[in-house]
């Protein structure tokens, strides 16, 4: 039996991932239990009693989409950065979209890294997110053999 979808690790190369690649759309809805997971490690506040998904879930639901654009996330990979624009809320039970484009790959310090770049939209284009994540990502070389 393999790993659940959560735990689920890659073993994609840094240099078997085209620059410039693209990878959905990935489709999800914004569920109750989203919210209701949220609500039990964060206090609610009174004007966040309402119908939409706190933005803080945003993150997640990019996770799931890298998840399943990669077959799981880079074992041994680290999280440099990450940046959001958030556009509009999502409302619970709406249907949206998560797209991934590989922005960008390069060395620094002799470490490979790679920059996606998502984009949450509701079915009809509407733009709800984007983000750009900075991934330091495993290579066949180990770190220090780059020139």
């Amino acid at each position: 039996m393999g790993l659940p979808e959560s735990e689920r690790l890659t073993s994609i190369l840094w240099e078997d991932i085209p620059p410039g690649a693209e990878y959905g759309p990935y489709e999800d809805v914004a569920r109750h239990e989203d919210r209701d997971l949220w609500a039990e490690v964060y206090e609610r506040r009174p004007d966040d009693e309402g119908a939409t998904i706190p933005p803080g879930l945003i993150p997640v639901y990019i996770l799931r989409a890298l998840r399943l654009a990669f077959n799981g996330i880079p074992a041994g990979g680290v999280l440099a950065r990450q940046t959001f624009t958030f556009s509009r809320p999502l409302r619970i039970g709406e249907s949206f979209q998560t797209t991934i484009r590989v922005a960008e790959k390069y060395l620094r310090r002799g470490r490979p890294y790679v920059v996606l770049a998502f984009t949450i939209r509701l079915p009809d284009g509407t733009l709800v997110a984007e983000s750009h994540k900075h991934l330091i990502w495993p290579g066949r070389e180990p770190i220090g053999a780059h020139p």
